[in-house]
């Protein structure tokens, strides 16, 4: 039995060229995706932009960012809603993204003031 060496190498180089391409329009195409989920988590209201990061422990709050200059602290609720918070501290903020739970979160954040943007 004769083995085709010559062929099988062709086939390699063949199907190595097609993955490559794949693996372009892939990388392409998630890298747009990327950046327009970022530019959807950002919001400018009142001259103040803050952009959010997502957060993963939690069932109703999908995004949260911070404004050190301004203290504001923008939310995203899995509702699709987005608030501004004022008057957070940095502590308030940087609690989020380390709580293991975000249980009485909506109490919490009752004693800010707020506005929704979205």
């Amino acid at each position: 039995m004769k083995i085709d060496i010559k062929g099988m190498i062709d086939e390699i180089e063949t199907n190595t060229a097609l993955l490559t391409t794949i693996h372009q329009n892939l990388v392409k195409t998630m890298g747009a995706k990327i950046a327009e989920i970022k530019r959807s988590l950002t919001i400018e209201h009142d001259g103040i932009s803050i952009s959010r990061n997502l957060l993963k422990h939690s069932n109703f709050v999908t995004s949260a960012g911070y404004d050190q200059q301004t203290k504001c602290m923008d939310i995203a609720f899995n509702t699709g809603k987005v608030y501004r918070y004022k008057n957070v501290p940095s502590t308030f903020y940087e609690s989020l993204e380390t709580r293991s739970s975000l249980k009485g979160l909506r109490n919490d954040l009752s004693a800010f003031e707020y506005e929704q943007l979205e």
